[in-house]
């Protein structure tokens, strides 16, 4: 075969199709591709699209394909309300979360006031005792040092 330049008359010459196959052949693909596990002692394995030493053929299972329809605009619709409604939900879940926080929280605020004012009140009362009181004081400051008593119990961790 000879190469003559472009344009010259005699460079179109049929050459009984061995232009045609040339250029199939260039564009030419293999519809399936092997995949070699290479295994080389101490390394590790690795996987390559070429056949190399001690390589094995991986036998690959063929793939289910899905196609999925684009969305009507009905649907997109009815996505887009419940994912609203799903936001709304969530923000009022926050919310009631938020109240029960902040209800707690007033809880342990009001249950240590409760525990400091009957530690306090304990003291005084002790006080009280200690300066002496009568017989009939004797049985509502017990009672009064009980219920102090139960508070700090109830309240004092």
């Amino acid at each position: 075969m000879q190469l003559r330049p472009l344009g010259d008359p005699e460079a179109v010459k049929d050459d009984g199709g061995m232009t045609t196959l040339l250029i199939a052949a260039l564009f030419w693909m293999p519809t399936t591709a092997a995949i070699y596990r290479c295994q080389i002692p101490g390394e590790p394995v690795t996987f390559a699209d070429r056949p190399c030493r001690n390589g094995v053929v991986v036998e690959l299972q063929p793939t289910t394909t899905v196609s999925i329809t684009p969305l009507t605009d009905a649907q997109r619709q009815q996505l887009d309300d419940a994912a609203r409604a799903n936001r709304e939900r969530a923000e009022q879940r926050q919310k009631q979360l938020a109240r029960t926080r902040a209800r707690l929280e007033e809880d342990v605020r009001r249950a240590a006031r409760a525990c400091q004012d009957a530690r306090q009140g304990l003291e005084a009362l002790k006080l009280r005792k200690r300066k002496g009181y009568s017989l009939a004081d004797s049985v509502r400051l017990a009672g009064r040092a009980d219920e102090l008593r139960e508070t700090i119990r109830d309240n004092c961790s």
